[in-house]
């Protein structure tokens, strides 16, 4: 299987990005994502659930994250970011640098 995928959303910067991703979201069944953070500084939140307590991680340009399906989650950028978000039918394959 091969990690490339099928969409991806155009560069957001702190002007552009949709307030949606700024809120409680997830993707739907089967949607995995891989959060690519090309400037500054974002802090990517899992939100709480039954069995876990929120979860954060404070991300600097050249980082990705890996988004479950599914999970709810929600980004909170800090000043002046670009990011792009790419969307898989499965869960992507990176590596050790965190690239698809």
């Amino acid at each position: 299987m091969t990690s490339k995928p099928y969409k991806s959303t155009p560069i957001f910067t702190e002007a552009t990005l949709p307030a949606g991703l700024k809120e409680a979201h997830s993707t739907k069944a089967g949607v995995w994502g891989l959060l690519e953070i090309l400037s500054g500084t974002v802090t990517y939140v899992i939100e709480a659930g039954e069995d876990r307590p929120e979860q954060q991680r404070t991300m600097r340009g050249g980082e990705t994250q890996i988004i479950e399906s599914e999970l709810q989650h929600h980004v909170e950028p800090e000043g002046a970011i670009e990011m792009q978000i790419h969307f898989f039918d499965h869960r992507p394959e990176i590596d050790e640098a965190g690239m698809i």
